[in-house]
Formats: structure tokens, sequence, C-alpha cells
């Protein structure tokens, strides 16, 4: 009966750990598991894989089981984000006053992506933040 509740605690923690683990974001639950071709009906929305390929072959865009756009390599493609797009990234913080962007705050970023000031050049970087994030989340609860 002992081994029994040692084994039933062991579990408890381990699947509550996993649990608060997928909860924060930091683990992607939602992998690619087919080809995303727009317009299939298992696929949902209009992305437009080649404007992400063309910005680099992290950003290889599958579709989950839902049938929503997501990142073949989500943690791969968010690193690239952050390596490539630090500066709008830095410049989004800024002017929003917000904290550097994580795994676990993205989402804010998100919201702010397609406001930043600045050049065109700026504004556009600002866009893809949005539209990478909006694909990015699709990876998660």
């Amino acid at each position: 009966m002992k081994k029994f509740f040692i084994i039933l605690g062991i579990l408890i923690v381990v699947f509550g750990g996993i649990f608060v683990i997928v909860k924060q974001g930091s683990v992607p639950i939602f992998f690619s598991v087919q080809e995303y071709i727009p317009g299939v009906k298992n696929c949902k929305g209009e992305v437009d894989k080649n404007y992400f390929l063309e910005k680099s072959s992290d950003f290889e865009i599958g579709a989950n089981i839902k049938g929503e756009a997501v990142f073949k390599h989500p943690n791969k493609a968010f690193n690239r984000l952050i390596n490539d797009y630090g500066q709008v990234l830095k410049k989004i913080e800024e002017e929003n006053h917000l904290a550097k962007i994580s795994k676990k705050n993205y989402r804010v970023y998100m919201q702010y992506g397609w406001q930043v000031s600045g050049t065109d050049d700026e504004q556009a970087q600002g866009q893809f933040v949005t539209k990478f994030l909006d694909i990015y989340e699709n990876s998660f609860l």
C-alpha cells in the first residue's frame, strides 16, 4: 500500500509539472503534424509560407492538429526572431514600457508590433513581428 502512494505521488508531481510548464507557454503543445496548404479543407487561414521562408529557413511553416499554421520548429523560429529582429523588439519594448520579450510574455508584443513608430523599415519589421507571433501562438494552449 505504501508503494502505491509513493508511485501516485510521483505521478502527480510529474503531471503537475508538465501542466505548469505547458500553461506558461514554454513548451509547444500543438506541433506541426501536416503540411500547411491554404485552401485545403484541413488548413485554416491564408498564411503565405513563402513570405516567412524568404526571411529565414527557420520560419518553415506546417499545420497543427487543428489545421492552424504553426512553425515546424517553434523554439528555433523564436530564437531566430530574437536574433534577426532584436532592434525592433527593443523599440517595441521601450515605446510600450514592456518587459524584454520572452516565451512567457510574447503575446503583448503581438499587440504592439504593428504600431511601432520609426522608419518604413522599422514599421515593416514591427508588422512582421506581429505576423510571426500570430502564427507562433498556435503552438500553445
